[in-house]
């Protein structure tokens, strides 16, 4: 049995996942001539302008940028309305409610 705070798979997951082994046996059998020809390809259309080609090297090789979020709210959560929190939810980006006025009451979450 395992003890309070102990993982039940120290190790993690360790099973592949089926398209990679695949990719892994197809690979080997040619002793992976077609993948240099391949990324030769992506790498020729990147020379010449291809912007998706460009794209995809640039998040291979320096990795993509960290998107960053910003997550402000101009009231306290438990101010806005059902609405206002279900389009924070969907992350619709109009969630964002502007601060109440001085004579505006705060609407109650039900």
């Amino acid at each position: 049995m395992w003890k309070p705070g102990q993982s039940g798979n120290p190790s993690g997951n360790q099973r592949q996942k089926k398209f990679q082994q695949a990719l892994d046996r197809a690979i080997l059998a040619d002793d992976g001539q077609k993948l240099r020809e391949a990324a030769d390809k992506v790498y020729a259309l990147a020379a010449a302008g291809e912007e998706w080609a460009i794209q995809f090297l640039a998040d291979r090789l320096d990795g993509k940028p960290t998107q960053q979020l910003d997550m402000r709210v101009t009231r306290p959560t438990k101010e806005l309305t059902d609405d206002e929190l279900v389009s924070i939810a969907a992350g619709s980006g109009e969630g964002i409610a502007p601060a109440p006025t001085s004579e505006e009451t705060p609407p109650q979450l039900h």
